[in-house]
């Protein structure tokens, strides 16, 4: 089986994130969720219970050997607005865009595809719980439905989907995506999809993490809006990007599909913006293979 970790190739990234996020959740793949916060700074905390604090640098681009494959932009007061991708011939024509509430809470995205408005989401936050709220047509009818992330006291997803099995008059499935951590950490995410229609499906795909003590420059971004993390880690498929406090220094993939199974193991070396603890570079190796991973950092105003 090839690794999952080398879906985010350019050709991916100029697609509508829209219809990869039809697809089968069995393709969540989790792989880099690197981890989380910055150490000094004011904190503030809002109605979406998120609590993060002011880092002296944030992500404006990252780069894949080489080859930029976003750009990111923040209002005055540092909220991502606006992630940009290359449509080619050296222009960023799709993006998304995000919107917030007064108290700086995400409320919603939209994606737009050479410059035209594809579509929109919206986000809920309500008990205990993240909705977001997406269209598709169906029957050439506009309808909408809903995806549930379950946080947890420190405003981390938990859970994405739901372990209750769907059961129908001639089938039964069961659909989910569950995290763990250790500390501030992430040390597993684990991703089940299971169908029943007179025959078995049962695919899971297992990532488990080791970790350094060194910063994540990402962590301010998807801390305070976890929902923003998602979109990167299942609908855009860029499943390489930090989540949690510290960098990553080994991660392990399994993957099974019925009684078939295979593993993956994946190294890397972190590299760090100078007289910082904020990592700018990684080298991810696997069965003697390197891509390289920079991440373009700009210091903050407080």
């Amino acid at each position: 089986m090839n690794s999952h970790f080398f879906e985010f190739i350019y050709s991916e990234l100029i697609k509508s994130p829209k219809s990869m996020k039809r697809k089968n959740l069995t393709l969540l793949h989790f792989a880099f969720l690197l981890t989380v916060s910055v150490a000094v700074f004011s904190c503030s905390k809002d109605d979406a219970g998120n609590s993060v604090s002011l880092p002296d640098y944030l992500p404006t681009s990252i780069s894949s050997d080489g080859i930029q494959i976003d750009s990111f932009q923040y209002n005055s007061n540092y909220d991502l607005t606006k992630i940009l991708y290359p449509t080619g011939n050296n222009t960023w024509d799709s993006y998304y865009t995000f919107r917030y509430d007064s108290k700086h809470n995400l409320t919603g995205y939209s994606w737009y595809n050479n410059n035209t408005y594809s579509w929109s989401d919206t986000i809920v936050y309500k008990d205990g719980k993240i909705l977001d709220i997406y269209p598709y047509m169906q029957n050439s009818v506009m309808v909408y439905d809903t995806t549930v992330f379950s946080v947890d006291g420190s405003n981390r997803i938990v859970l994405m989907g739901s372990k209750d099995t769907v059961r129908g008059s001639d089938f039964k499935s069961l659909n989910y995506t569950e995290f763990s951590f250790n500390g501030e950490n992430l040390s597993q995410v684990k991703a089940l999809d299971y169908y029943n229609s007179g025959y078995t499906n049962l695919e899971t795909d297992t990532w488990k993490y080791e970790f350094g003590n060194k910063l994540n420059p990402f962590y301010y971004v998807f801390a305070k809006c976890p929902a923003i993390a998602v979109i990167f880690q299942h609908w855009d498929n860029m499943s390489f990007l930090p989540v949690g406090k510290n960098n990553i220094t080994k991660a392990t993939e399994t993957y099974s599909y019925n009684t078939s199974a295979d593993q993956s193991i994946y190294t890397i070396n972190n590299y760090y913006l100078s007289g910082t603890d904020f990592f700018n570079k990684q080298e991810v190796v696997e069965n003697g293979n390197t891509t390289t991973l920079t991440y373009n950092l700009v210091r903050t105003v407080k």
